[in-house]
């Protein structure tokens, strides 16, 4: 496989779909559905190619914004390796593995889609993680299969639905904590002249974790879950999509025109505004 062609392709196709959506043919959900496509695609692919001969004892997981097929113009990846406990040998990979492995892991690297070596984990450390850390936990509820076993991908799910209900609320606590925590910072506050589309009051962040809280104590799937609950209403469910969506929209729009750590703030230089007003004038 020329690794360095499929780089090129990878490329081309993202500009594709970034022409797309500057010219409004698409809006921000089909701009990330359209990336995250981008992606399954090539993972496939390059797993195929160099760790074809583990696909039944691995999987390739993707989480966060990957898991929620939401991928923008500048994510880094969300990917674990889960492997099967068949797959150690006295607590050790064997050499094969390891060599496989280090090579998908590198050719995800040089195609771009990754940056830097993924954690491989088994199924009782996966678990562990998740109970230690309420930000690994969160990331996994967003969890999707991009690669390998199904079998070994459904065990983890079902760990997710069979922790204790003090642990869950002790979880639900945690991120509300963290929600305080985040909207404490100044470059957070809802008065600030450049607003923070992910981590500001009613970003991307506060939605995600109504849905993680939703679906920790609900077992919510997504926002018409809260509705069947009677957590939100018909009405609220709507303006909450709308509004996220408009967000992915905002999002995306600021990542084509500019970079550094602006391009998840609506804001923009001077001479940018003009562009960025002319963007939006296609969605009004």
């Amino acid at each position: 496989m020329d690794v360095f062609k499929l780089k090129e392709e990878i490329k081309s196709e993202k500009e594709d779909i970034l022409s797309q959506f500057r010219s409004g043919d698409i809006n921000g959900r089909e701009l990330t559905q359209n990336l995250s496509d981008l992606v399954d695609r090539r993972v496939t692919q390059l797993a195929d190619h160099f760790f074809g001969d583990y696909k039944d004892q691995t999987a390739l997981i993707f989480t966060g914004s990957n898991g929620r097929q939401e991928v923008c113009p500048e994510s880094d990846m969300d990917i674990f390796v889960l492997v099967a406990d068949e797959t150690f040998n006295d607590g050790k990979f064997n050499q094969e593995f390891l060599e496989s492995y280090s090579s998908l892991m590198l050719a995800l690297t040089d195609v771009g889609l990754l940056k830097g070596v993924q954690t491989i984990r088994s199924l009782d450390e996966c678990k562990q993680a998740i109970l230690d850390d309420q930000t690994i936990w969160s990331s996994f509820i967003d969890n999707r299969l991009a690669w390998g076993s199904e079998e070994l991908h459904n065990k983890t799910e079902n760990f997710l639905n069979e922790i204790d209900h003090p642990v869950k609320l002790q979880f639900v606590r945690e991120k509300l904590q963290e929600r305080m925590t985040r909207l404490a910072k100044p470059e957070n506050f809802s008065n600030v002249l450049y607003p923070n589309i992910k981590e500001g009051y009613g970003g991307l962040r506060d939605t995600q974790t109504i849905q993680w809280i939703g679906h920790t104590i609900d077992e919510c799937e997504d926002i018409s879950d809260l509705v069947e609950k009677g957590i939100i209403t018909s009405n609220e469910s709507i303006e909450l999509q709308d509004a996220y969506d408009y967000l992915l929209t905002v999002r995306g729009a600021v990542a084509c025109l500019i970079s550094g750590h602006l391009k998840k703030q609506i804001g923009a230089p001077p001479h940018k505004l003009a562009s960025l007003s002319l963007f939006f004038a296609v969605f009004s």
